[in-house]
């Protein structure tokens, strides 16, 4: 059996910051999930930045992330990579906390 790497299931965690709470970020984020095999889960955090914690191939997580970008671009500052683990992601979809 062969093994190919980019089918191999990862977790990433994705903070945004920028004007990302109250413009309905968490809730384009899980329409945008439903194009995509991914599972996940989504917050607003006190610091006014959200968060998101999601399963997934790597590439099709590269995808996800692009295309939340680009639906949300005039609200997104800056991402960066944070540890996973944080918060539990479901084992089917996207859920928003």
């Amino acid at each position: 059996m062969v093994s190919n790497a980019s089918n191999t299931l990862v977790r990433r965690a994705v903070v945004w910051s920028g004007r990302v709470q109250g413009v309905g970020f968490r809730m384009a984020a899980r329409s945008v999930a439903s194009r995509f095999t991914v599972q996940g889960v989504i917050r607003n955090e006190s610091d006014g930045t959200v968060r998101c914690e999601l399963s997934g191939a790597g590439p099709e997580l590269d995808r996800f992330i692009e295309a939340i970008e680009a639906r949300m671009d005039q609200y997104v500052h800056d991402r960066h990579e944070s540890a996973p683990g944080i918060l539990a992601i479901p084992t089917k979809g996207f859920d928003i906390v």
